[in-house]
Parts: C-alpha cells; sequence; structure tokens
C-alpha cells in the first residue's frame, strides 16, 4: 500500500551556505529538523522534547533563538521560520491554487502577515490577478506590469493600485475609505461574491449620488445652502 507523505523543495545550496557550514554538527541537525517538521507556512510548533529525541540534542528555547537569530521568530507557541517561505515560495503567495491559499489562511490565522509584509515585502502577499495575465499573453508587446496586483484592504476587499486612486480621485479618499469599509462589512457579514470590488464601489456610489469628488462636494454643499436661502426669502 501507499501513503501519501507531505513533500516539499529542499535547499541543496545550504551546504556551499557559510552560516549554515559555521554551524556544529548538532546544530545543522536542529536546522534541517526545523525545516522539515515545521508547517507549508513555515511555523514549527514548539516541542522541545520531540526535537532534542530526534536530534539527540538537549537545546533549550533560549539556546534556539541564539543560534538561529533572526532566522526564527518567536511566536509564543511556536517559531516561525520566514527564509522556509520564501524559499518554498519565492514568488510569493499571491495565486489561487488551493494549497497557497491554505498557507495564506494559516499566515492570516496567526497574525503573521504583518511580518512577512515586514521581512519579504507588501508584493509578497498580493493576489495576482489571473484576466489581466490572459490579456498579457495577448499582447505580449505590452511592458506595463503595474496592473496585474490586487492589494487586500481591510479583510475582504482587493483593488489595484490604479483602481484605488481613481476611487481616490473620484470620491476623495475619505469616502473612499468609508466605501472600502462598507464593502468590507457587507462581505464579510453576508458572504457576498464579487468579480470586482472597484466596479462594485462605483455601483453603489452611482446609487447614493455621491459627488464626483470633495470639492465637489463642497460646492454641491453650497448650491444646496443657497437654495435654502432662497426659499427662505421667499417665504
Amino acid at each position: 500500500m501507499g501513503c501519501n507523505i507531505p513533500k516539499r523543495f529542499t535547499d541543496t545550496e545550504k551546504w556551499k551556505d557559510e552560516w549554515f557550514l559555521e554551524l556544529t554538527k548538532d546544530e545543522k541537525m536542529v536546522w534541517i529538523y526545523l525545516c522539515d517538521n515545521c508547517t507549508n507556512a513555515g511555523r514549527w510548533k514548539k516541542s522541545l522534547k520531540h526535537l532534542n529525541f530526534c536530534c539527540d540534542t538537549a537545546y533549550t528555547e533560549d539556546d534556539l533563538k541564539k543560534i538561529f537569530g533572526d532566522r526564527i521568530i518567536d511566536c509564543e507557541t511556536f517559531f516561525f521560520l520566514p527564509k522556509f517561505l520564501k524559499f518554498q515560495y519565492p514568488r510569493g503567495i499571491n495565486v489561487e491554487k488551493p494549497a497557497i491559499k491554505a498557507v495564506r489562511k494559516e499566515l492570516e490565522e496567526y497574525d503573521l502577515e504583518a511580518i512577512v509584509r515586514q521581512l519579504l515585502g507588501n508584493h509578497y502577499l498580493m493576489i495576482k490577478d489571473m484576466d489581466m495575465d490572459k490579456d498579457m499573453d495577448k499582447d505580449k508587446d505590452n511592458s506595463n506590469t503595474s496592473n496585474i496586483y490586487k492589494t487586500l484592504f481591510l479583510d475582504f476587499v482587493y483593488l489595484k493600485a490604479e483602481e484605488y486612486q481613481k476611487l481616490i480621485d473620484k470620491l476623495g479618499r475619505g469616502r473612499t475609505e468609508e466605501y472600502i469599509e462598507k464593502l468590507n462589512n457587507y462581505i464579510g457579514s453576508k458572504g457576498k461574491r464579487y468579480k470586482s470590488h472597484y466596479h462594485t464601489i462605483l455601483n453603489w456610489t452611482g446609487k447614493d449620488k455621491v459627488p464626483k469628488s470633495e470639492d465637489d462636494e463642497i460646492i454641491l454643499k453650497f448650491r444646496e445652502a443657497k437654495e435654502r436661502e432662497n426659499v427662505t426669502t421667499k417665504n
């Protein structure tokens, strides 16, 4: 009978890495153990008893932090290995494949997104727009790739950089943030799915008759005040 054994990439270049070569034999064994036993998102649930048994060592948590430095991040109940994550997914976890979504969900569940953004860059978590990829395949001469990625706002709202800027140009930053929050809360409470969050916001602003910009809003309020003044004068 066959068995389903989880597989992952291993860094064969570590045997040429000066940092790795300077580790003692026991330290090398422990590092390999951590990389083999952490989750796909790079989380190793602390179990020093198991680690020391498998590696025939007697390390403490403080020993591990001293040996491996910033290669492991202490998150109370687990260690996070950001370099493991980067090696397994060098192009980022920015596609909607089931395995990648599971990793992204785990990072979110354990509040690791901020750490990943800080260490690996905000783009590492951005969701790649597959429709844009298809358009680029049709027009390979188009070298402008700035529209490929969407940024996550709050918990559920995804917008391209130029979409976000267009909303600010049209509504002003304050109203843009209000509508992003409104859409985020609606998706979170109702579980609704939209093909385009940008066009959903535009649709909502149209129904709400939102002014084109904050300057237009000032003008509109001035006109309304003048109309009320005229009505009062006539009465």
